[in-house]
């Protein structure tokens, strides 16, 4: 981490033109294609993911080593899973969650003492020097407190701030290279201009204590099942943070369980889920699988520094919109789409209508009575080739909070895809949408 900015992306640049050569022979090979018979033709798709995955991982490991924003950006695409990605690749992405490297017991160990201001013996009686987790901007140390209790103590990276800001003036490197590596034209800007935003307000441990203590607050009695580590605020600084140590399965780990397990952990999840989006508004903006454990009958989430609160009027005219698609009521549709930025008024009607045939074939599936699994196979390639086919007008700014909760929706459509769990859809969505109607009515 200690690397300057030329150091960190002489790094990468290095990475990237071993990528890229191997990115440039994928581009001749499948040019190779046309002219090879079917059976040839399969083998040589083999060979060109072959050549792919040797560009990712060069990439993946340099993202690993340099943390800050570069890996923070491959920890969101790993979160899509593979419906963005092909998932060789994916899954080379999500080693970012869990297996990256981290850094050494006696870097880490100067920057814990620096911040808390204490020796390491005065605050723990012991610490764990082999980090049982590596993210993007700290890494995470089993220790015992002075009283006994097991605790998890993240610890952010010396100088990392630092480091951001330098990644940011860099990222339009990278993106050049993610767009060769993704197989369908996928637009990375918002993706990473949401990072920008987010990844310095993770970089504050104290804001982060407190992101814990208000959805404690906020949802610990309504669901009992949703845990939330506690903070430990003696022991935590804006750089140091140390919580409870709770144990459980990873999301890989619980696909090998019964499916009716599976089940009621999705309908949970989903539930909570609706409520964090329209009710409170107050949503944790980082859905990467590493984020979630499962011990019995128990949720527990981690990691609060990328916290959102989306406002009343978002909220409300995003329910209007979905209502409108209930309805199938276009010009409530298209009005409610301008407040969101999602359509414009220079658009053509004919635009509207296929941009809500699109909307509908997404939404109606989760407005249908029953029980069954998440019924869409792959919705961001369907929005992909809808934007193929159609030519836009005007300027498109949609609403910063679109974007947040299009995130939120996508990390947890993923894990409950990877379950196939069967859920009651529509019921949930029903009463929450209802109830949040009623409360406005009351305002």
């Amino acid at each position: 981490m200690k690397k300057n900015a030329g150091q960190r992306f002489f790094s990468l640049g290095t990475s990237l033109i071993k990528a890229g050569g191997h990115l440039v022979k994928s581009e001749v090979d499948k040019k190779k294609r046309d002219w090879l018979s079917k059976v040839e033709g399969k083998l040589e798709d083999a060979a060109i993911l072959g050549k792919k995955l040797d560009a990712v991982r060069e990439i993946v490991m340099v993202m690993g080593e340099l943390k800050g924003a570069v890996m923070k950006l491959g920890q969101i695409l790993s979160s899509s899973g593979d419906l963005i990605l092909p998932p060789e690749i994916s899954a080379l992405f999500r080693e970012l969650q869990k297996n990256a490297p981290p850094m050494a017991w006696s870097e880490i160990e100067q920057e814990l003492e620096r911040s808390l201001g204490k020796k390491v013996s005065q605050v723990f009686k012991s610490i764990d020097q082999t980090a049982m987790a590596s993210a993007s901007i700290g890494q995470v140390h089993r220790a015992q407190l002075l009283s006994g209790e097991e605790v998890a103590v993240k610890i952010q990276y010396p100088d990392v701030v630092s480091a951001i800001k330098s990644d940011f003036k860099n990222l339009t490197v990278l993106k050049k290279i993610l767009l060769k590596i993704l197989p369908y034209n996928v637009d990375v800007d918002p993706i990473i201009e949401h990072l920008k935003e987010s990844i310095l307000l993770e970089c504050d441990y104290l804001r982060e204590a407190h992101n814990v203590e208000l959805f404690q607050k906020t949802y610990g009695e309504k669901y009992p099942y949703m845990i939330f580590p506690k903070v430990m605020t003696g022991a935590s600084s804006s750089t140091v943070l140390t919580m409870e140590l709770k144990r459980g399965e990873s999301i890989e780990a619980t696909l090998n369980f019964d499916q009716s397990k599976k089940n009621k952990f999705g309908q949970r999840l989903y539930e909570f889920h609706l409520d964090s989006c329209y009710t409170t508004g107050l949503l944790h903006g980082d859905p990467q699988n590493g984020n979630y454990l499962f011990s019995g009958e128990q949720i527990i989430l981690l990691d609060f520094g990328n916290v959102s609160l989306l406002s009343l009027e978002f909220r409300k005219n995003y329910i209007a919109f979905l209502r409108a698609i209930e309805k199938a009521d276009l010009a409530q549709y298209q009005e409610c789409g301008m407040k969101l930025g999602i359509v414009s008024s220079e658009d053509s009607k004919e635009f509207i209508r296929k941009h809500f045939e699109l909307a509908e074939s997404f939404y109606s599936p989760f407005d249908t009575p029953g029980i069954f699994p998440p019924p869409l196979d792959n919705p961001l390639q369907m929005v992909t080739q809808f934007m193929k086919g159609i030519k836009l007008k005007g300027n498109r700014r949609p609403s910063a909070e679109l974007a947040v909760i299009d995130r939120t929706h996508l990390g947890l459509y993923t894990k409950l895809r990877s379950w196939k769990a069967c859920l009651d859809w529509q019921s949930p969505k029903d009463r929450i949408f209802e109830e949040f109607e009623r409360n406005l009515i009351k305002t």
